[in-house]
């Protein structure tokens, strides 16, 4: 029964590293293009990126995670609060949530209109402070073991430490009013096509936060 135990603690650490291997390359294309300003598609690799270190997380802690995308965040929510009691101290669930209706922008042109808004700064944030606070957190079958993400932090890699403020000690949101912004306000028609606003902001936060809901007529820009 030990040995049994054992083997699968180790399966699932080997297939723990797979999502997280994936989950970084994401990560990594998801900054590129954030901070490239084009924040629907980074957006979108960051739910993707998001699902595959969630999916992680709920492998490290024996279980074996949902079929989900982020659209369905609340299954694996459920599975990490199973394995986790004090998850919330490290995951932002309503940032989770907020990737899964970017998801959804992309993929879910039959459903009613959607709307949403983008901060290129607060979504970069957010998205960093995720992935820096999970990995934190991250238990292994082998002390040996270390995450592509944790190799590249400790070897100060400028393609994780480059405009990440997380990581660069801004800790609060306060931290970031003193930065120019990008705000993508994007409007999906029934019909599946995607029209947005784009406007800069002088700061980041005292304008718009995100999942605030900037109003869209169809037809103006």
């Amino acid at each position: 029964m030990s040995g049994g135990y054992h083997h699968a603690r180790n399966m699932n650490s080997k297939l723990a590293l797979n999502y997280l291997s994936i989950a970084f390359d994401d990560y990594i294309d998801a900054r590129v293009l954030i901070r490239q300003n084009r924040l629907l598609n980074g957006g979108h690799l960051s739910a993707l990126a998001t699902e595959k270190l969630l999916k992680a997380l709920i492998l490290t802690r024996g279980l074996v995670p949902k079929r989900v995308h982020l659209d369905h965040a609340s299954q694996l929510i459920s599975q990490i609060s199973a394995g986790i009691p004090a998850y919330q101290d490290f995951i932002d669930v309503a940032f989770l949530h907020y990737l899964g209706r970017i998801f959804r922008m992309r993929y879910y042109p039959d459903q009613a209109a959607d709307q949403i808004s983008i901060s290129r700064n607060k979504l970069l944030w957010e998205l960093d402070r995720l992935f820096d606070r999970v990995h934190d957190r991250l238990r292994f079958g082998s002390r040996d073991v270390i995450a592509a993400y944790l190799r590249e932090k400790q070897s100060k890699s400028p393609l994780l430490f480059e405009d990440n403020e997380w990581l660069l000690g801004k800790h609060e949101l306060a931290d970031l009013e003193a930065l120019p912004d990008l705000l993508e306000a994007v409007y999906r028609r029934i019909s599946g096509e995607t029209i947005g606003i784009r406007k800069e902001l002088p700061k980041t936060f005292i304008s718009c936060k995100i999942g605030e809901e900037v109003i869209i007529t169809e037809g103006k820009r």
